[in-house]
């Protein structure tokens, strides 16, 4: 596995790259979109709710009400179609042809910052389970806010990472406005801000063991960065104070949206609203759901873990151990069963349900969370000092404003887990510490599992995007009418 520094911001590699994973999304989306396919809960989100607000908002332009609509979500992605909308007048798969344009450029992006990042030809492949998971594929088909989101989280986190100037840090702040205004969640992504401002332009390139050398224990290692993290401290401080300051009109929206709705969603979805549902209350179990998750996929990306892995197992045994502790008190800590009402449900969580859980803490994700914060460990390793204090505030950011909800579902979390496994694997690939050096026939198959790992996740999740789809009943489209006509009185529409 040798590591690959493109030549070039856009050369060719790259840009067929780009072309082969949007030729497959493009084509398989708009064919799902011209069969006019409306099957389960993506086509109900998008009947009850976010086509609604298009339409509402489109009839109201230029003047929408944003302080009442019928989306959970702040309204930057209705804004945008309504726009198109007022402008050209398009019907339903208009509409849906329109808005995939945010995932076409969400996994464009993605494959460019994979493969400036280190991956080269590597990208599209690492960028393809997101491609096809269920997750991701039909936010691109029917009209769901979710591909948006993603978008701007992907280019706050690639200016923090690849950015070491002041000019990186203002550009990665537009991007925050921008993204909060698709959904206000993703304000989390202001602490990867914060921590590349603190963190600076540092180059240093060493590897933990490298680094540390570990000769003196695990934990002098860990004590070593913590040491580092805190050096220079006036000027850390400064930094920071600047990346602050490039955050605060993201904040400045939020609690403008605050203001208007009288709380953090739209009235209809406020507690007491007619919509209220799991949107309120806050669910302690994500921390464990984000680690079970990264254990989970981990070892589709871990060819490239190989040489800083098997380094580490030699070296901090004891550290790897208290990371799995570590992972498996957090999930211990609070009740991690199946529970529909606790915000608890589907995706891994249906398989929780088929099997005890003493005390409502599920076995399941214990040991999963477990594995997630040995893989965590793992990848810190592989990556600079710089780029695993990013990580390490990503994966601690997204998990903080996944407390603070009440709906823990995997369409929630399992895209950030892929980006954050992109970007990992990607500025790892790059790094030369990382290279397999070795001819041996484990060091093969790790070669091989760098290319075919992600492979053979993107076959899974394109089995089961397509089963679901298929199993799923159609929604009659009738429901959307009776929306629309509903949301039109409520605003007083004629």
């Amino acid at each position: 596995m040798l590591p690959e520094r493109p030549p070039s911001c856009f050369d060719s590699s790259v840009r067929k790259q780009i072309l082969v994973v949007l030729v497959f999304f493009i084509a398989s989306a708009w064919m799902a979109i011209f069969s006019g396919l409306l099957p389960g809960r993506m086509a109900s989100d998008q009947l009850l709710f976010h086509e609604v607000t298009v339409r509402v908002f489109a009839e109201q332009f230029p003047k929408p009400n944003l302080a009442d609509y019928r989306s959970a979500t702040s309204p930057g992605y209705h804004l945008v179609l309504a726009a198109v909308d007022a402008a050209l007048g398009l019907g339903r798969s208009g509409l849906q042809l329109a808005a995939s344009g945010f995932t076409a450029g969400f996994l464009g992006l993605l494959v460019w910052v994979s493969y400036r990042a280190g991956a080269g030809r590597r990208a599209a492949l690492l960028c393809a389970p997101l491609l096809a998971s269920l997750y991701v594929w039909p936010a691109g088909v029917w009209l769901l806010p979710d591909n948006a989101g993603w978008l701007g989280v992907v280019g706050v986190l690639a200016l923090a990472f690849h950015g070491r100037t002041v000019v990186h840090l203002v550009a990665a702040g537009v991007v925050l406005a921008a993204l909060v205004w698709m959904r206000q969640i993703h304000l989390w992504a202001a602490a990867v801000i914060w921590m590349a401002g603190w963190l600076g332009p540092d180059r240093d390139a060493s590897s933990l063991s490298e680094s540390n050398r570990l000769s003196n224990g695990w934990f002098a290692g860990v004590r070593g960065e913590f040491l580092w993290l805190l050096s220079a401290f006036g000027q850390r401080m400064r930094r920071a104070a600047i990346a602050g300051v490039c955050t605060l009109p993201a904040f400045g929206f939020v609690a403008w949206f605050a203001w208007k709705w009288g709380g953090l969603t739209p009235p209809l979805f406020a507690e007491g609203g007619d919509l209220a549902g799991g949107h309120q209350g806050m669910n302690p179990a994500a921390p464990a759901f984000v680690l079970a998750l990264l254990g989970l996929f981990t070892p589709f990306f871990a060819g490239v873990l190989h040489t800083s892995g098997q380094r580490l197992v030699r070296e901090a045994k004891v550290g790897l151990v208290a990371a799995a502790l570590a992972g498996a008190a957090i999930a211990a800590a609070t009740p991690t069963s199946y529970d529909k009402e606790a915000g608890r449900w589907t995706g891994l969580w249906n398989i929780v349900q088929k099997i005890p859980a003493p005390m409502e803490r599920s076995p399941v994700i214990i040991a999963l969370a477990a594995a997630g914060a040995v893989a965590l460990v793992l990848w810190c390793a592989a990556l600079s000092r710089r780029d695993r204090w990013l990580l390490l505030t990503t994966v601690a950011g997204f998990s903080a404003a996944m407390t603070a909800t009440h709906e823990l579902w995997q369409r929630y979390v399992e895209p950030l887990v892929l980006i954050v496994l992109v970007l990992a694997s990607s500025r790892a690939i790059g790094r030369p510490g990382n290279h397999i050096a070795g001819d041996t026939l484990r060091d093969r198959a790790a070669k091989a599992w760098c290319s075919l790992g992600p492979i053979v996740l993107a076959g899974a999740f394109a089995v089961l995007t397509t089963l679901t789809i298929l199993k799923s009943d159609p929604i009659d489209p009738a429901r959307y009418d009776e929306a629309l006509d509903a949301e039109r009185t409520r605003q007083g529409m004629p």
